[in-house]
C-alpha cells in the first residue's frame, strides 16, 4: 500500500505543480489579452484530484488533524478502544463516501457528463478520483488499526514477559 500511497501522493503533487503552471500563464495570458480557455474549470478539477490523491498518503503518515490533547490523557486500554472507535468512524464514513461517489462517477461516465463554457471539459474522469481516494483512504485505515492492534498486542507481550 505505500508504493500505491507514494505514487497517488506524487500525482496530486504534480496536480499542485501543473496547477501553479497553468494559473501564472493565465494570470499572464489575460495581462497581455490572451486568456487560457478552460484553465478555471480545469483548475477546479485539478483541485478535486489534489485532494483526493493525497488522503491515503496523509492517512498513512499520520498527518490528518488529531486531538492528541484528549486521547494522551486516557490509559492505555481507553486509547486503544479511542482509537479503534475513531478508526471505525473514519472507515464507515469513507466507505460509504466511496460507495455512494462511485455510483455518481459510474452515471457520469455513462453520459460522458461535460461542463459547458468556452471549452467543453468533461466532468467524469475528476468524478473518478472521488471513489478512488475514498477507497484508498478506506484501505489505509483498516491498515492503520490492523497496525495499532498488533503493536498493542506486541506491547501487551513485551510488558508480559517483563513482569515474569
Amino acid at each position: 500500500m505505500k508504493k500505491v500511497n507514494a505514487i497517488f501522493a506524487a500525482a496530486s503533487g504534480l496536480l499542485v505543480c501543473s496547477l501553479m503552471i497553468l494559473l501564472s500563464a493565465e494570470i499572464l495570458g489575460r495581462k497581455v489579452g490572451h486568456p487560457i480557455p478552460g484553465a478555471t474549470e480545469f483548475a477546479a478539477f485539478a483541485l478535486v484530484g489534489i485532494i483526493f490523491l493525497g488522503l491515503s498518503h496523509c492517512e498513512e503518515v499520520g498527518g490528518h488533524v488529531r486531538v492528541e490533547f484528549l486521547i494522551a490523557r486516557l490509559s492505555p486500554r481507553l486509547r486503544l478502544a479511542a482509537e479503534l472507535f475513531i478508526y471505525s468512524v473514519g472507515f464507515l464514513l469513507y466507505a460509504l463516501m466511496t460507495w455512494q461517489t462511485a455510483i455518481d462517477a459510474a452515471s457520469s461516465w455513462s453520459v460522458r457528463e461535460t461542463v459547458p463554457g468556452l471549452m467543453t471539459l468533461p466532468v467524469y474522469p475528476a468524478k473518478t478520483l472521488v471513489p478512488l481516494g475514498c477507497g484508498l483512504i478506506s484501505i489505509q485505515i483498516v491498515i492503520n488499526a490492523v497496525g495499532l492492534i498488533r503493536n498493542q498486542n506486541r506491547a501487551d507481550t513485551s510488558q508480559t514477559r517483563a513482569d515474569k
